[in-house]
């Protein structure tokens, strides 16, 4: 691995999309116009019918053969980014009513009383959506 790594935000059909997600797929095949390394993240964004649905993956390019292939080709080994989360819009809306929901039933309405009185697994989960959305630090949620 090269001690850096890059974010490559990429286009995957629904087909792919899906066996790439189900752990199927772990390998990815593309025109090396990027220099991809080992170490790098691709973030794949399902795109369908010429916009993008909403539902994305990151992986790890685990592995690239060192070998040449026609037409600037290159074939990437890849696997699940620990810790990260396949939530498109309709998860994060769904995951934000039950929560909007959850802290109206049973806490007051102050944020600040809301996760101190809330369960260790609750807090844990909601961190865990919450970074892998971008929105929270792993420094931040300890």
């Amino acid at each position: 691995m090269n001690g850096t790594f890059v974010y490559h935000h990429l286009k995957i059909a629904p087909v792919f999309y899906e066996a790439v997600v189900s752990g199927k797929k772990k390998f990815e095949i593309r025109v090396n116009d990027r220099n991809f390394l080992e170490g790098d993240h691709l973030v794949l964004r399902e795109f369908e019918d010429g916009e993008y649905t909403g539902n994305e993956v990151e992986v790890l390019v685990t592995y690239i053969p060192d070998f040449p292939l026609p037409g600037n080709y290159v074939v990437m080994g890849i696997a699940p980014v620990e810790g990260t989360l396949d939530l498109n819009q309709a998860d994060l809306l769904t995951i934000t009513d039950w929560f909007n929901g959850y802290v109206a039933k049973y806490y007051d309405s102050n944020p600040d009383n809301v996760k101190k009185r809330m369960p260790q697994q609750h807090k844990d989960l909601i961190d865990r959506i919450l970074e892998a959305q971008g929105v929270l630090d792993r420094e931040e949620s300890q």
